[in-house]
């Protein structure tokens, strides 16, 4: 719970007249359940704080809890993304395309064109080192797609590769 909200900032029936009517946030008849409801983001409205030491807040639906953490007094969760191996081809050429810098081509080339045409940095997931790499083969065998040699797991295991300026793991976000 410390990693979601401070216990201090759960309003309770002695701390009753700090709640502001109308403000999004948490309710339970129990830390716990705050907890749960914060993971799960669902908020509701406060409509009525009552003098009732067993139910002090009302929601917008009539319901009354022994508990209110106000939105505001969650801590920011920043979700970092979270990204899986590449596993068809066509995200495999959408992925390669994106990670070109500059395409000054006449938009004559087709996809294959650009990724074997074009130099990619990767960095040694490992080692921290920086390597321009240029693509030459793509195939796939057994439910496998190869590139030069690797399998497409090796280079998301291994490397990341740069994209608009920073690197990412070699793999799609998933969404």
């Amino acid at each position: 719970m410390d990693k979601i909200f401070n216990k201090e900032d759960v309003l309770t029936g002695i701390t009753a007249d700090q709640a502001v009517v109308g403000t999004k946030g948490y309710f339970g008849s129990g830390l716990r359940t705050i907890a749960y409801n914060v993971e799960r983001n669902d908020v509701h409205r406060l409509c009525a704080v009552n003098e009732d030491e067993t139910s002090c807040f009302t929601d917008e639906e009539g319901l009354d809890y022994l508990f209110f953490l106000p939105a505001d007094r969650v801590k920011n969760k920043v979700k970092e993304p979270v990204y899986r191996p590449i596993k068809t081809i066509d995200e495999l050429y959408n992925f390669l395309v994106s990670s070109v810098v500059v395409i000054d081509f006449n938009n004559t080339i087709d996809k294959v064109g650009v990724i074997f045409s074009s130099v990619f940095e990767l960095k040694g997931k490992n080692s921290g080192y920086t390597y321009f790499r240029k693509f030459s083969r793509i195939y796939s065998t057994n439910n496998a797609i190869v590139l030069d040699d690797c399998s497409l797991e090796y280079y998301f295991q291994n490397y990341e590769i740069k994209q608009n300026g920073e690197f990412v793991p070699f793999g799609i976000k998933d969404e």
